[in-house]
């Protein structure tokens, strides 16, 4: 959705991690709930989500993980 954006998609042997950035908890939220309706994702957890300050702006970093099915 509108004001996520991603910094890192890095792929583990246990699935896919991925960090980035947002303008709200809101957003966020938003973002994992979209996730989740994909029928290829499987697991998907919001690991984490704080507030950070980048640039003089505030803004919530999170971290996301998710399972692909083949």
């Amino acid at each position: 959705p509108e004001g996520v954006w991603l910094n890192s998609l890095i792929y583990k042997e246990d699935g896919i991690e991925m960090e980035g950035h947002a303008f709200t908890n809101f957003n966020i939220v938003s973002y994992v709930e979209n996730l989740k309706r994909l029928q290829h994702l499987t697991d998907v957890y919001l690991v984490e989500s704080k507030e950070a300050e980048v640039e003089k702006t505030r803004l919530y970093k999170f971290k996301i993980t998710f399972k692909v099915k083949v």
